[in-house]
């Protein structure tokens, strides 16, 4: 990995030699574990699925988003990879939507448009789960979400990504207590 594949977030010095922590987002939610190798001049990469552990709530709007995915998704059991990876994101601007409008606090101005994709993704989800076009109409989703947000467009879908980015700290963090990556995390 060269340096311009990464920003550092802090000014703590890795240790080398020490285990690194790879995390990312996307479809799933990847993990992996990367450590020097027995020549101690290579890397060996021990892949995960630790985005499949179970989503932990650590405040009642996670709580309701996290009963929100079980309920939407018709599920047994909720997994951090199903609330903050892939569609997690258009649930999420649709659960806090509805938990802002209740509040009085905002209705978002994007709302209608992105949840009438939604529900057609849903009902293709139920309907064809093999389509391939899933995982396209997802990503556009969550692209115009996280634009609308970070731009400060709608308050909704800033709300959204002020969840995700708690989300994904989380598991960060989870992960790293785990690992104890000195190596760093990437």
């Amino acid at each position: 990995m060269t340096r311009d594949m990464y920003t550092e977030v802090t000014s703590i010095p890795s240790v080398p030699g020490a285990p690194k922590l790879l995390i990312g987002t996307g479809t799933g939610l990847g993990e992996a574990i990367v450590t020097k190798g027995q020549a101690g001049d290579d890397y060996v990469v021990f892949p995960g699925e630790g985005g499949h552990v179970d989503f932990a709530a650590r405040n009642e709007t996670e709580f309701g988003f996290m009963m929100y995915v079980k309920r939407k998704l018709k599920l047994e059991r909720v997994s951090y990879e199903r609330c903050c990876c892939g569609l997690a994101i258009p649930l999420m601007f649709d659960y806090l939507n509805e938990t802002m409008k209740k509040e009085n606090k905002v209705d978002s101005k994007v709302y209608n448009d992105i949840r009438e994709h939604l529900m057609k993704l849903l009902d293709l989800l139920e309907n064809s789960p093999s389509d391939e076009s899933i995982n396209k109409r997802i990503e556009e989703l969550d692209k115009a979400i996280f634009n609308a947000g970070m731009n400060k467009e709608d308050k909704v879908c800033e709300a959204t990504v002020d969840m995700f980015a708690s989300l994904y700290g989380a598991e960060t963090g989870n992960a790293a207590l785990k690992v104890l990556p000195y190596g760093g995390i990437y």
